[in-house]
């Protein structure tokens, strides 16, 4: 593997997993940091659910190029596709402190990319979508690459009066719907207490962002709380650049978690 890479996508959600699994193998290829290569996965996660997901309205397939290139100075990455016009530096800044009844489910995408890249820039041209992204990266040590190691589980259970979830692996769209589908039939029953168990969460989408915001602005209104047990520090990152740090409190582990929920639940 040279130090660029290049993907055609088909406009289906399916193709973010694939996506996903090539940027990590380039990642290590090119000796980015774990740190790196999850900022830069959610990154290229979110413009391409957005153009999947909002692009194209002809129900026919469509190809979404990717490219990727690592120099001594950074990352460059550039998305192109044929489907409607769309500017993202057009959209306006969320309003990240509005209280957690008034916040609005979703949204978050576009202002993730914005902090996590240092350069962005778009044009129309024949008929496609261009859009550059560069990032800056530290120096670029050789070290060995590993195997692709990824698990991607949903595990729930309730211990004396919380709701645990212990995702592991990333928590992308299809594993995020199984969370949020898990989350609501608990919600139904009227629990207000969750520590989502992110000791094995290596990496974290806006549609993984969602589901912990719809458990912390349900829990809130029922009068308890959320909070996130063992978080990676790129986790934790996330939360912090979507403005959800918060809502979305980290804890060393489960019993700090619990622990927080129990005696102070308001504070969430």
């Amino acid at each position: 593997m040279r130090d660029q890479l290049e993907l055609h996508v088909r406009n289906e959600i399916s193709e973010l997993e694939r996506v996903s699994r090539a940027l990590e193998e380039f990642g290590r290829h090119v000796a980015l940091t774990p740190a790196e290569i999850s900022s830069i996965g959610l990154a290229v996660d979110e413009l391409l659910t957005n153009v999947v997901s909002y692009a194209f309205d002809d129900g026919r397939q469509h190809d979404v190029r990717l490219q990727v290139k690592r120099d001594e100075q950074g990352l460059t990455i550039v998305l192109d596709d044929d489907g409607k016009a769309f500017n993202p530096l057009d959209v306006p800044e969320p309003t990240l402190d509005t209280p957690i009844e008034n916040r609005a489910i979703g949204g978050l995408g576009i202002h993730i990319v914005r902090r996590i890249v240092d350069y962005m820039s778009y044009e129309r041209h024949d008929g496609r979508n261009v859009l550059i992204l560069r990032k800056r990266l530290g120096a670029k040590p050789r070290v060995p690459s590993r195997p692709n190691e990824r698990a991607v589980a949903v595990v729930e259970s309730v211990e004396r009066g919380v709701v645990f979830f212990t995702v592991s692996g990333r928590l992308g769209a299809r594993a995020a719907a199984s969370l949020e589908q898990g989350l609501r039939a608990r919600l139904r029953t009227g629990a207000n207490r969750y520590v989502f168990d992110c000791t094995g969460l290596d990496s974290l989408s806006s549609a993984g962002l969602r589901v912990l915001l719809i458990a912390a602005k349900e829990a809130t209104r029922r009068g308890g709380g959320v909070a996130l047990a063992g978080p990676k520090p790129s986790i934790s990152q996330t939360i912090m650049i979507a403005g959800l740090s918060a809502l979305l409190p980290g804890f060393r582990g489960r019993a700090q978690a619990v622990a927080a929920l129990q005696n102070d639940s308001s504070s969430f």
